[in-house]
This record gives structure tokens, sequence and C-alpha cells, in this order.
């Protein structure tokens, strides 16, 4: 994806010894610069940029840069604890993305807010509010009071410190790609703490070109301070990359990488809304049901997920590479895998994943699974330790153990990925698949020997209406749904957001009853002959006129069992 974006434009920084009119604030690397009161040029991002939110959390990068949307946890001039707190926006900034958010505290603001409560204003490093956040203390800064909040979690296997290097740009991208948020710590004429969201880089060279970060001492003189995502380029001199013209100055270069993983409670599909709704007998034809309409009972209604027009059934089919495919060192693997369903198979309920790879260090190896239309999942990092090989490894969101806590040694057995490949559900499964791994070990070459996908559809969501012609179905991912109440022809189409829930009306005019044999009521006769005439193009059966006789018809005489044809003897309808 290329941005072509209006950049916000930075703020002239007027100071004097560092002061403002409310108060003096003391002084942190970042302020010891030479041209703080320099107006700084805003640079344009022209390459392709990579976002994290684009895979991990939620909306396009216009909704959240200029929609209100930002994660950007400011100093305020007024407040006197929060001068040499960076570090502590920055590890806010990343708790609120990746979904850390505790009751009271869900904001980046609101987060930083209740760090300061617990920690004197001092330098530190975002790892100590994390693992604060997370377990509780005391560590670092952080006293030993509140936190927490995920104590069920190892926070250890949840974050990532590295020192930067001429590869500190390869890291953060593969960092993004796995599902971290990303904290930096810029050094030079002092030290400071950053957010880091993107990357920008040339499509034709992969040369990087810059980097996209939010920073807590932008608006550090203002009292109500905006939210503003920032880019910066950037240039390789030595094994350091230089930020250009960050205030003023292109002496400050990324001197450590700090990065927690998103909390997969949250950033993977949440099937959490609800459509509900009745089916009744619509005699004024309007389409709305009133007081003097009758609800349907025993009516099958399902959700029409490949839009089709009927309820498809269970199918599961595999896909696989036998081709080995060579890793070496500092570089990705990208191994593709064509699928084409039967026609039937138009959307993936279940998805498992297989691989068997050879290789000298498994923890050096980072691994996605990518869909046919860019959607991906990290399936493991680091696992394994100093062990050798992946030995027919399958990886299913349902596996009893999970990778995050695989023991160092040959990898093997059923193992729950990184991520959820509930990320892929509802997705049209056909297409060039990849799988993609980086191998982050020099001395000794590897190879991919095989992978596998497994692929279900289940039988598309179906459920009966009630005594009143009520239904509902629950724990739904956000999309779009069609619902069918079988027999009736008839449907609504309705798109919802997680936690949202719609309510829907189905109104069924002029149907034909089904009384097959003329006698004047639907009873066990009509059943018999239905079950006659099973499967064939009988329009004497064939309740709904869809042209065959099958479980659609037999839904319909359910529905009208005992009932009378009007004019008939105790006509009760």
């Amino acid at each position: 994806m290329v941005f072509h974006l209006r950049i916000l434009s930075l703020s002239n920084r007027k100071r004097s010894g560092g002061t403002t009119s409310a108060r003096r604030l003391r002084l942190e690397g970042l302020e010891c610069r030479t041209l703080l009161s320099t107006s700084a040029t805003v640079n344009t991002a022209l390459g392709e940029s990579y976002f994290v939110f684009e895979d991990w959390g939620t909306g396009t990068y216009e909704e959240w840069a200029f929609e209100n949307a930002a994660i950007d946890a400011e100093k305020s001039s007024s407040n006197p604890n929060d001068d040499l707190l960076c570090w502590a926006a920055a590890a806010s900034n990343v708790l609120a993305w990746g979904g850390w958010g505790a009751e009271g505290f869900h904001t980046c603001d609101e987060i930083f807010g209740h760090i300061q409560d617990h920690t004197p204003d001092t330098g530190g490093v975002p790892l100590y509010a994390w693992e604060w956040w997370l377990n509780g203390g005391p560590i670092g800064t952080m006293d030993g009071e509140g936190g927490a909040y995920f104590d069920t979690y190892d926070y250890d296997r949840w974050k990532s410190s590295r020192l930067a290097n001429n590869e500190a740009l390869d890291n953060v991208y593969r960092l993004f790609q796995t599902g971290y948020g990303i904290a930096l710590r810029l050094a030079g004429p002092g030290g400071h703490a950053v957010t880091c969201w993107g990357i920008n880089y040339d499509p034709n060279t992969g040369e990087y070109l810059g980097i996209w970060i939010t920073d807590s001492d932008d608006s550090k003189g203002s009292e109500n301070p905006p939210n503003r995502l920032r880019y910066y380029e950037v240039e390789l001199s030595g094994s350091r990359w230089y930020l250009q013209n960050y205030y003023g100055s292109n002496s400050w270069y990324i001197d450590r990488i700090w990065g927690l993983m998103g909390n997969p409670a949250t950033l993977t599909p949440d099937p959490s809304a609800v459509i509900s709704g009745s089916v009744f007998a619509d005699s004024g034809g309007d389409g709305a049901r009133d007081t003097s309409e009758d609800g349907l009972s025993d009516i099958s209604v399902f959700l029409d997920v490949n839009g089709n027009g009927q309820r498809d059934e269970f199918l599961s089919e595999s896909f696989s590479s036998n081709e080995p495919v060579a890793l070496s060192g500092k570089t990705y693997l990208v191994s593709t895998l064509q699928v084409t369903t039967d026609s039937e198979f138009t959307f993936i309920s279940d998805l498992t994943v297989t691989l068997d790879i050879t290789h000298a260090y498994n923890g050096a190896l980072t691994g996605w699974l990518v869909a046919p239309n860019g959607t991906q999942v990290c399936l493991f990092s680091g696992v394994g330790g100093s062990g050798e090989n992946f030995v027919d490894v399958t990886f299913a969101d349902d596996a009893a153990n999970s990778a995050r806590d695989f023991p160092t040694g040959t990898v093997s057995g059923t193992l729950q990925p990184y991520y959820n490949l509930s990320r892929f559900e509802g997705l049209n499964p056909n297409g060039e698949w990849q799988l993609k791994i980086y191998d982050g070990y020099y001395p000794a070459p590897g190879t991919l020997n095989n992978w596998s996908l497994t692929i279900t559809q289940d039988q598309e969501p179906l459920t009966t209406t009630d005594e009143n012609g009520y239904f509902a179905f629950e724990g739904l991912p956000g999309g779009e749904y069609t619902v069918i109440a079988t027999g009736r022809n008839i449907s609504r189409t309705v798109t919802l957001a997680a936690h949202e829930a719609a309510f829907i009306e189905i109104g069924a005019k002029n149907q034909r009853l089904p009384d097959l044999n003329g006698d004047g009521r639907v009873d066990a006769q009509d059943l018999n002959l239905l079950r006659t005439l099973w499967g064939r193009q009988d329009p004497l059966a064939d309740v709904n006129g869809d042209g065959r006789v099958d479980s659609t018809d037999l839904d319909l005489l359910r529905a009208f069992w005992g009932s009378y044809a009007e004019g008939a003897p105790d006509n009760d309808v």
C-alpha cells in the first residue's frame, strides 16, 4: 500500500532554557539539543509504508491518524511528575494498542496517568512498565503496588529487547509482522524513548527510507497536546540508523528496540456480534410485523455465509507443498501453495498448518502464514531455543499446548500458534497462500522440507424459530451476513461490527400451503407423498418453487403441520 499523505506539521518550539509560563521543566536527554528553537522541516514519505496496525489492531491508517484514534500519550506543561517519563509514555502507547487495558485504564493517557502513580519522575525503560502492568512489581522504577493485571501470562514470553545495529529496521519490520508494538530508544545528543508504528521503504530496492513515530515530547509546552503521528527519514551510517532533521539535528540514532506482543484475546477477531429477529405471517404484505400478525414457529433460519442462496454442508480439504526450499541466515524464505477447492467450498471455518524444517538452531526462526487476500498470522518465533529441527509440527487453535511455552529442543507435535488462525475464518480459501520464514542464524543453512494446509468449511449456522417466531445467532465475528428463512425465498442482509447487534424481521406472505394431496389438511399423507417425490423436479411437492423437492420443502411441511386449507372444515388459520 503506497501512502501519499498530508503530514501534520511540527509546531514551532520556542523555548528559552526549557521554561514555560506555567513552570520550569527539568531537562531530560531529548531536550539537550542545540536547535530546539528551530522549526523542523516536515519530511514526506515517498516510498511504500507498512504499519503494525494493518495486521494487528483495527482500522486503516487514515482512521488511525486523522479520526482521533492516534495513540500518543503526551507530557503536560502543568504536570510536575512526567518530565523524565518518556519511556512510560511509550510503554503506555504500546499497552493501549495491544489491548492490554485494565478496568478504568484503557486509553494510552489513562494508562500513562496510572503508571505515573507508581513510579518516580526518573529515567527508565518501557520494560519496567510492561512487566509491572502484566505481572506486578517491584521492577526497576516501578513500585510493588498495583499492576499484575495479566498475572496468568508469563511476561518474558511476550516481550523483546535488543540492541540496535545496521539490522535495526529489519528487526523492527519483523517484530511488526510478528505482532509486536515497538518502543525505540534514541541516543546521540541525549537519550529519549518514542513509539514506532511503521516503516517506509523503496519497493523496488528494499532500501529503508524512514520511520513513523509518536513522541511524548513533541507538544510538551501545551496543556492539551494533540495526538500526532510523525514521519522521519533515516540514513544508515556505519552500524547506526540516524533520524534526519529530528528537531533540526541529524545526530539522533536508534540505539535500542523494545517490543511487547499484543494481547491475543483482543488482537484477533472478536466473535461478539448478535443477529436476532422473527419470521412471521405477513398478512399485510408490508414486511413489518404488527400486533395482529402471528410469528411462525419451527422455521429453519440459516446464515448464508457465501451468498449462494443455499445452506452448505461440511467440507474439508488438504493441500501440500513437498518441494524443499533452502533457508539461509538473515534472509526471508517465501514458499507458495496454490489452493483450488471444490466449487462448493467458498469460506473457511477452520484451518491448520503442518510443516517440517531441518535447522541447527530453532530459536532463530520466525514463521508467518499469509492468505491470498494478504491476511497474515505469526505461527512461531524463537520456539525451541537452541534445539534442532521442526518435525511434522501442526499449528491449530484448539491444541492443548502453545508454541509460546515450548521448551528448548526439537519442535514437534500439535501446538497453538503465536496468534490465532481464526483470523482466516470467513475468507475464501482459493488462491495463492504463502509460508514466510525469517532465518536469523548465520553459521549454517537449513531447509523447509514440506508444508501443508488443511481447510475446513463447517455447515452454515442454522437455528429454528421458537413458538413466537423468534430466532437468534450469537457469538459472531463482525462482517456482512445474509439471513435466510428456509423455504420462504426471503432473505435479509445486515452488516455488523464486533460487539454490535441487529434485529431483523422476515415476513412470509402468500405462502402456498403444503397440502400436497389436496385433502384440505397438512398431515402424514402429505409427508408420505413428499418422501415419494424426494429429489425430483416435481411441482406437486416443490412447495417453495426452487425446482427441487428437498429439505426446504420438508421444513415448510413441518411449519404448517396440522394446518387446514381455507374453507376446509375446522379451519383455524
